[in-house]
């Protein structure tokens, strides 16, 4: 992906677990069960290489990554939630 020169914040709302690497790095660890969790990590402007891991384990389902421009570690709008 490439973003344009700045600060970027990269949250995930998963549950279960889940795991980001950016340019090889490990940058997101959040690899066990869980209930709706956010996660961030800082993220700079230029190109990079994303990888995500996800695993579901019972119950209620959910992986969200967003890419939000600053350093924002609010929750965002999580989106309703329900069984489609």
């Amino acid at each position: 992906m490439d973003l344009a020169p700045g600060e970027y914040t990269l949250r995930t709302l998963s549950d279960d677990g889940v795991r980001v690497w950016v340019d090889g790095a490990l940058v997101i660890d959040d690899w066990k069960p869980h209930e709706t969790a956010l996660d961030f990590a800082p993220l700079a402007g230029g190109h990079h290489a994303l990888r995500v891991q996800y695993y579901q384990g019972d119950g209620w389902y959910e992986l969200r990554l967003d890419i939000v421009k600053g350093r924002d570690r609010s929750p965002g709008s999580p989106g309703a939630h329900g069984a489609d």
